[in-house]
Formats: C-alpha cells, sequence, structure tokens
C-alpha cells in the first residue's frame, strides 16, 4: 500500500474514532450518572485529533516530530482500548453500545495503519 493510501487511512480511521467518542460524549455529559464518562470521552476525541494533527504536521509540538506523534497515536489508540476493557468491561451495557466494538476493530486498525504509514 503507498505512503499517500496508508495516510488517508490513518486520517480516516482517526476522524471516525474520534467522532465516536465525541458523539458519546456530547450525548453522556448531561446525564448525571455519566457525567464524569462523558468527560473522558470528550478528551479522548480531543485527543485523536490532536495526535492527527501532529501526525499530519499540523500541531505545532509535534511538527517536527513525525516517529513521536504516530508513536504517540498508536499508544493513545491501545489506552483507549484497555480503558474500554478495563473501565466500562466487555459485558457491561455500557460496553454494549451498538459503536463500541466496531469502534475499538477502527482503533485496530488504526494502529495497524499508522505503523505502516510510519514505516512507508
Amino acid at each position: 500500500m503507498s505512503r499517500s493510501n496508508l495516510r488517508l487511512a490513518v486520517i480516516v480511521l482517526t476522524v471516525f474514532t474520534a467522532l465516536v467518542h465525541l458523539y458519546l460524549g456530547a450525548t453522556s455529559v448531561g446525564d448525571s450518572q455519566m457525567r464524569n464518562l462523558g468527560i473522558l470521552w470528550l478528551l479522548d476525541g480531543i485527543g485523536y485529533l490532536v495526535l492527527l494533527g501532529g501526525v499530519l504536521k499540523i500541531t505545532p509540538v509535534l511538527k517536527d516530530r513525525e516517529a513521536l506523534a504516530h508513536y504517540l497515536l498508536m499508544g493513545f489508540a491501545v489506552l483507549t482500548i484497555f480503558a474500554w476493557v478495563f473501565m466500562s468491561g466487555i459485558l457491561t451495557e455500557d460496553a454494549q453500545h451498538p459503536l463500541a466494538f466496531p469502534d475499538k476493530i477502527v482503533e485496530v486498525l488504526l494502529i495497524a495503519a499508522t505503523f505502516m504509514h510510519l514505516r512507508a
């Protein structure tokens, strides 16, 4: 796969997972029982977009550190998956949201695409 196709894959996968987390956060902040989790989802969505900016050399702090931006994006996706497993639990109602499993698949694909983009 060409570097430009991998770049497009990283962009699409990152934007998808960021939008999922922003949506979950925006719909949960008003719920008093889910407020803290909603804030975490919002921060997660913003984090994905900032790190994507680093990969695309837009974020000022990361624009001259391409490899670091890639590793941070991959690590952030891994951390998000682990947080979902340990905070929500795979067998709870939170984990059964229709977007939960597709988003985890997207995050795994994002890790692979980001790694391949870095190595291309």
